[in-house]
């Protein structure tokens, strides 16, 4: 992500419409003839998530493996307080 433009679908879109974009694309290569770990694997498995499941990703991700784990504090959106205690934040927020 941090390489990506900030004008980047996928950075301002939501799954549904990456999964489409890349879609359009075509594969990256034949399948069986290379393996690597791409975004284009991780924003097809999360769009098919999705899809059978009804909801979004994350909530998915709470409710299956993160709430079971007792990760209570892990998130895709940290509110205030969560963030004040992140290393990269913490310094900042202490000194404001």
């Amino acid at each position: 992500m941090g390489r990506l433009p900030d004008g980047s679908p996928i950075r301002t879109s939501d799954h549904s419409f990456v999964a489409t974009v890349l879609a359009e694309q075509g594969l990256a290569a034949k399948p069986g003839t290379k393996c690597a770990y791409t975004f284009r694997g991780f924003a097809a498995v999360v769009r098919s998530v999705e899809v059978a499941t009804g909801k979004r990703f994350p909530e998915i991700l709470d409710e299956k493996l993160l709430k079971p784990l007792g990760m209570d504090d892990t998130t895709f959106q940290p509110n205030f307080e969560l963030l004040k205690r992140h290393p990269r934040y913490a310094k900042a927020t202490l000194l404001s």
